[in-house]
């Protein structure tokens, strides 16, 4: 394949979104099973909270009348008649206007309390209660459109009063591993064989994108059963993927399937490892050939894959944390394709990352892509990782 004939990883994809609008779905769910979903709406308060009026303190409430002249005898007040209880967030009966926090108040078991007041404290109607919709207003916005949605966010709608919300709906996500040399994890591996390693990876990967994966077992390279799968996935996913039979091999049944089923867009892509890969339409379903070999299918899954859930869903591509990291070896890339490179990152004790290179071996905790033209970097130069964990674990 002549370089001049692939195309950058930007053509690839617009030769589909060209074809392909899909329209945002909705969705609704309850409120406490929506987390990590994206809303659809904004949300807003139906109720104001306090709903009439409430104690800002632990503390008693009192009428303000019987501090109009000063501070009243209360050595015979009796509580449920001259005072209530009246905690934090407390209602208490309208007789009462006013609240004096408990740590200024001796409650006497027998008859009777005290007050200590500061001298310019003056207890008139409305001290220390909080008015009706001063915690939350009614029509006061809850949570925005196109939030993510996490314990806090939740937490906000449901004070608001709302108990189920719009939510952007998922894509179905269907991968179909291909390869007659493909066996199930866990089974130990002859000659000849390979392990399908693929398939949990592209579903962890298929969530955090945002879409809903349904994984096909291994159809082995037979034209007939690969037909009848695709069609199978088809039906039942808004998007299909594949992996293997991706090049031109005598077993590279996929591409000549996306041929012969639907209108293949291109093949080909300037993005190493898993260049073979090629994409399709079927009727409305974007159909994605992944290259097989494990790094290739992460490479296509983190730059297309992840497009094209973003694309079903009216949203950015899911972004992994980036932190600039030292090499500690050359980088040498091809130069006229972008090119990802999988590193193992560390800190040193002055907490600067370094990145040494896990060569195509998914044993990494980050990776790097490479641009067109970027064909080689010297090692102590610093470059943007993408973290595959946590920050605090490096």
């Amino acid at each position: 394949m002549d370089p001049a004939d692939t195309v950058t990883k930007e053509e690839f994809l617009d030769s589909l979104f060209k074809i392909w609008k899909p329209e945002p779905q909705v969705e609704m769910l309850p409120v406490e099973k929506a987390e990590g979903r994206i809303l659809a709406e904004d949300q807003y308060a139906q109720y104001d909270l306090p709903v009439y009026r409430a104690s800002s303190f632990d503390g008693i409430a009192v009428k303000s009348a019987d501090f109009a002249s000063g501070m009243p005898d209360t050595s015979k007040w009796k509580q449920g008649i001259d005072f209530v209880r009246a905690d934090t967030g407390d209602d208490f009966d309208d007789s009462y206007d006013a609240v004096i926090m408990i740590e200024q108040v001796d409650i006497h078991h027998d008859q009777g309390i005290d007050i200590h007041l500061r001298p310019d404290q003056k207890i008139i109607p409305g001290f220390n209660v909080r008015p009706a919709g001063s915690q939350l207003a009614r029509g006061t916005i809850t949570a925005y459109k196109g939030f993510t949605l996490n314990p806090i966010s939740i937490s906000s709608i449901i004070h608001g009063g709302v108990s189920e919300v719009p939510v952007i709906k998922r894509p179905r996500v269907g991968y179909i591993p291909t390869g007659s040399e493909l066996i199930p994890a866990g089974t130990a591996p002859k000659r000849g064989q390979n392990i399908n390693s693929n398939a949990s990876m592209i579903e962890g990967l298929i969530k955090i994108f945002g879409g809903v994966p349904t994984i096909y077992d291994i159809v082995p390279d037979n034209m007939q059963l690969l037909s009848d799968t695709l069609d199978k996935a088809i039906e039942e996913n808004d998007i299909v993927l594949m992996s293997g039979g991706s090049s031109k091999g005598e077993e590279d049944f996929t591409t000549r399937l996306f041929e012969k089923h639907s209108r293949l867009l291109t093949h080909w892509v300037k993005s190493v490892p898993g260049r073979p890969m090629s994409i399709a339409i079927d009727g409305n379903k974007p159909l994605i050939n992944l290259s097989g070999p494990s790094v290739a299918a992460l490479n296509g899954m983190l730059w297309c894959v992840n497009a094209v859930i973003a694309k079903f869903m009216g949203t950015k591509p899911y972004k992994f944390p980036v932190e600039k990291a030292v090499l500690t070896e050359d980088f040498k890339g091809p130069g006229f394709m972008e090119m990802l490179r999988m590193y193992v990152l560390h800190r040193d004790e002055n907490g600067v990352l370094h990145a040494r290179s896990a060569d195509r071996s998914l044993a990494a905790n980050g990776f790097y892509i490479s641009a067109i033209g970027e064909k080689e970097i010297p090692a102590g130069s610093t470059i943007d990782v993408c973290l595959l964990c946590p920050a605090s674990e490096y």
